[in-house]
Order: structure tokens, then sequence, then C-alpha cells
């Protein structure tokens, strides 16, 4: 029973770690797309490295992710057209629905006891968040 006991407690922390590190994700994407919204002279590589930082400074207080493990971010950036007298009625304007996103992808590296049971390395986590390209605050 107690190798049992063992087993469900460290399979207990392992599924935390990779519910903590979605949570984070999930938050530094949409910390990416609030960027996007409110900050207009952000460019992609600026969101970028403000999620980077925001995830693994050592300056940050709590829980940090690992630089080397983050595989990927993307930031796709549309900006909504300035509405003017000229192209005030364009139906396209309000139809198009273009959109600003942020994708995160993180790798949780697997214990080696678990790396014998499955084969892999690790597992990927990511998050996603998107708005639509006209929302948020007025610029």
């Amino acid at each position: 029973m107690f190798p049992l006991f063992i087993l469900i407690t460290v399979m207990i922390a392992w599924f935390s770690r990779i519910i903590l590190a979605r949570v984070q994700l999930v938050t530094a994407a949409r910390y990416g797309t609030d960027l996007i919204i409110y900050c207009p002279k952000f460019s992609a590589d600026d969101v970028k490295q403000e999620i980077t930082n925001m995830l693994c400074d050592k300056n940050i207080e709590g829980r940090r992710l690992i630089k080397e493990r983050i595989k990927k971010i993307d930031v796709v950036i549309n900006r909504f057209p300035e509405i003017t007298a000229a192209n005030a009625c364009n139906v396209t304007l309000i139809t198009d629905k273009k959109t600003c996103s942020v994708d995160i992808w993180y790798e949780i590296k697997l214990s080696p006891w678990l790396k014998t049971i499955t084969g892999d390395e690790g597992v990927i986590v990511s998050a996603r968040s998107e708005v639509l390209a006209g929302t948020g605050a007025k610029h």
C-alpha cells in the first residue's frame, strides 16, 4: 500500500506543476494581448520581451519559469485602422474579423522514471489569448 501512496503523491505533485505552468502561461498570454491593445507603440518583439520578462525575470517575485524551456512565443498584431470621415461607411471595416493573438508554448521535463515509462522527454503546455483587432481602449 505504501508504494502506491508514494506514487499517487508524486503524480499529484507533477500534475500540479503542469497546472501551475498553464495558469502562468494563460496569465502571460492575456498580459500580451493587453499590451497589444493598450500600448499601440509596442511591436511584436516588444510584447515577446515583456512576456519573457514576466515569466522568467529573477526580479519578479513568485514562481518563475525557465527561459530555455519556452519553445515558442507567437505574437500576431492586427491594428484596427483609425475610423475617419472617409472610411466611416466602409462595411468591410466593421466585418473584418482580424484578431490580435499571443501563443506561448512551454516544455515541462519528465522525471527519469516517467521518461522510461512514456519514452518522452517532456510535455508541452500551451496557452493562447486572442482579441478582435478593434476592441479595447480608444487610442
